[in-house]
This record gives structure tokens, C-alpha cells and sequence, in this order.
């Protein structure tokens, strides 16, 4: 089957997403399939796409439409209440003039109109397959004639991008790259602060300065968008497990299942920053976490059924 995974619908020019299409493109063609990378929906074709739809967009999809094209959505985000990530405690009241920065988790116009047109294109859709398995029957709820699963992340060699300095030539302490929050940027703060070498990027930072910066970083760190945030970002674990890179990561409600590949934060930031840098041996820690999800999870093994239950072979 020949594939179209497209980003066009992600304002940033796809980086943000660019794991998980990558992921993706890499675990079809180990099933034997073509998978392209593209901007725009193709019609005839199947088209792969992580959901973020504007009014803009929908219609220009609608526009394109053909009839035998089809149509699979990555699902990212949380249903709440009839819309989508809506469990921040202060409704969205910092005490802070509102900055388009800090405070885009709390848009709740951008998101409310997000997920409306996630619904509307629902007739579109083979199927939606969601990151977080904890929200496959939430889905379900909202969309009942639709094929709704969970698509986990899967191992697959091509979507390393990092090469690893050695040890002794890493000089940043702890990595961080995405966007920004006042949770975020206040926990980084203290990292600095206490004496670490920090790097830090947003998350339209080039490719290769961002993976150049991973190979000088003994530690990664995942970070919740804010105190009452219950998920914890897969897509960010799995680039640093690909790459051989130590990522640690907060407790969550609502962990995903790659977070026992990373050591989970406990007590005081500071001193558990500080406890992982003395154990040292960055690199073979990393390698040995990456060898157990190539072995537990390979990622054709992931599509492979989720295909089947679409009619693709």
C-alpha cells in the first residue's frame, strides 16, 4: 500500500510532530509499504495525519476530497468535558497578563475550535489512532462508527538522529526542548540556578541544533505542561530513547507505558538532578534502555494489526 503522511496542518512546519510522522514512515516501509512524507493531503491515496485542524484547514480538505481517498488521524490530545485538554485547576486565571508563550495549554477558543473540527471530519476518517492508550474509550465515546485504537510507540533503527559524544566530551547537564510554560520555565529556572549547565530550546528550533545539543547532554528532562497536567509526553521519552539519550521524567497520574524506560523524578528536582549526574555512565544507560523497547516493542509489530483492522494487508 503506498502512504501519504502529511504535516500541513501543523503551523510549524511539522517539527513539533516530526517524531511521530517520522516513527510512522519508518514502521510501514518495515511492513513492506511506501509511505511519503508530504505537506498537503493527497487525494487517492491514504493519508496519515496528526490532528490539528482549523476551520482553514478542514475546508481545504474537504475541497480535495475524492472518493477513494482515505484518511487516518493521529489523535494527541485529551478529551475533557466536550473538549479537549481542559484539567488545568485555575481555568486558566495565572494572575499573569496573558501571554501567546506561556500560556497557550489554557487557549481555550483555539481548542474548543480544534476539537470541533476534529468531530466534523469524522466521516473522513478509516480510522483514529491515539498516542495515549488511556484515551482510546473517550474517542469511542465521541466518535461510535469509528475505528478508534491505540497506536503505541515502537521501535524502529531509522528514527535515531543523534550521534552521542563520549562521556568525558559532554558539557551540558540537562536538556530541555518544546515549548514553554510557566510550570516549565520555572523548574528550569531552578535547575540553572542550582549550578547546572543547561540547554534549552523551543520547539521550532532547527532539527540538527536540537540534536546537536542532545549529543553534548548527559541528562534530558520531561517536563508536565503544569501542576495539574495528568499526561506525560511520549513523543518526547521515545526521541530520547531512540537516541541513546538519558531522559528523566515526572511521576503523572497518567504515565504512558514508555515511562518505565526513564528514571522517574523523585524528592527535590535539584537533588535528583544532581544523584542521576553522579551515576554517570550516560551513554551505556541510554543504549541499555533502547536495546529493551527495540526487543519489547518493535514498530511494524505495532501497525501491523492496526492496519489489518482497516482492511490493509
Amino acid at each position: 500500500m503506498h502512504f501519504k503522511i502529511g504535516y500541513g496542518n501543523h503551523y510549524n512546519f511539522g517539527l513539533s510532530v516530526s517524531h511521530t510522522l517520522m516513527m510512522l514512515k519508518h514502521g510501514l516501509e518495515d511492513l513492506g509499504h511506501r509511505a511519503d512524507i508530504e505537506k498537503d493531503l493527497q487525494p487517492g491515496f491514504v493519508n496519515i495525519i496528526v490532528e490539528n485542524f482549523t476551520n482553514d484547514y478542514v475546508a481545504a480538505l474537504e475541497d480535495q476530497w475524492t472518493s477513494d481517498t482515505r484518511l487516518i488521524v493521529i489523535g494527541t490530545e485529551i478529551v475533557t468535558d466536550g473538549t479537549f485538554n481542559n484539567f488545568s485547576t485555575d481555568s486558566g486565571d495565572t494572575g499573569h497578563p496573558w501571554d501567546r508563550r506561556l500560556d497557550n495549554y489554557r487557549n481555550r477558543p483555539v481548542l474548543n475550535e480544534r476539537f470541533r473540527n476534529f468531530l466534523s471530519l469524522a466521516p473522513r476518517m478509516d480510522a483514529v489512532w491515539h498516542l495515549a492508550f488511556q484515551q482510546v474509550e473517550p474517542f469511542k465515546a465521541h466518535l461510535p462508527d469509528t475505528v478508534v485504537n491505540y497506536v503505541a510507540h515502537g521501535y524502529t533503527d531509522r528514527c535515531a538522529t543523534v550521534r552521542q559524544l563520549p562521556d568525558s566530551e559532554k558539557d551540558i547537564d540537562v536538556f530541555y526542548s518544546g515549548s514553554m510554560t510557566r510550570y516549565r520555565a520555572a523548574i528550569l529556572e531552578e535547575l540553572k540556578n542550582a549550578g547546572f549547565k543547561m540547554g534549552v530550546t523551543h520547539q521550532m528550533t532547527a532539527p540538527f541544533h536540537r540534536d546537536d545539543l542532545v549529543a553534548r547532554s548527559k541528562l534530558a528532562i520531561n517536563i508536565r505542561q503544569d501542576e495539574s497536567w495528568p499526561y506525560e509526553s511520549n513523543s518526547r521519552l521515545y526521541y530520547h530513547i531512540v537516541n541513546d539519550s538519558v531522559v528523566l521524567t515526572e511521576a503523572c497520574p497518567d504515565s504512558s507505558d514508555l515511562h518505565d524506560y526513564a528514571p522517574e523524578i523523585s524528592g527535590s528536582v535539584v537533588d535528583f538532578v544532581a544523584s542521576q549526574l553522579a551515576l554517570g555512565d550516560f551513554t551505556d544507560r541510554a543504549v541499555a534502555e533502547r536495546e529493551r523497547l527495540a526487543k519489547a516493542r518493535p514498530m511494524a509489530g505495532v501497525l501491523a494489526p492496526l492496519l489489518a483492522e482497516i482492511g490493509i494487508d
